[in-house]
């Protein structure tokens, strides 16, 4: 990997207006889970072509994955007492929301489980004939 990166560096030198040298270097460091040299990478290549849906694909997961890891830090950490770090957070809860909605956001464990479909009724015939209902007494007296 560190050698494609050099070339595509060099790339990048020899001809600043290309966007593919920087858009190839944010994919390999996103695949190799650089995250924040990915979304420098992607910003360059969007500097370039502000249209290019793989780098800001490739930005915009990147940044998800690195706010993901910095909240969970904050959380184990105890510091995410703060209110600006709370105000932080749900910030970011509320934009993945309206973004991806709410199951997404909430995670597979959220959703109530699935309802028990009925089953179908029987097309055959029953083999036992039905019983006659119980004959019913000729007084109100449940005694008799």
């Amino acid at each position: 990997m560190e050698q494609a990166l050099v070339g595509f560096n060099a790339a990048a030198q020899a001809d600043p207006t290309r966007k593919e040298p920087w858009l190839r270097s944010a994919q390999l460091q996103f695949d190799a889970g650089n995250y924040g040299r990915a979304i420098v990478a992607a910003e360059e290549a969007l500097k370039r072509d502000p249209n290019d849906k793989i780098a800001d694909s490739v930005l915009t997961v990147s940044g998800l994955r690195v706010a993901s890891k910095s909240l969970n830090r904050l959380q184990s950490s105890g510091a995410l007492v703060s209110d600006a770090a709370q105000k932080e957070a749900r910030d970011l809860a509320t934009t993945m929301r309206n973004t991806m909605g709410r199951d997404f956001v909430l995670g597979e464990e959220s959703k109530p489980p699935p309802r028990p479909q009925p089953k179908p009724a029987s097309s055959r015939p029953s083999k036992k004939p039905a019983k006659p209902a119980a004959a019913q007494p000729k007084d109100d007296n449940p005694f008799n």
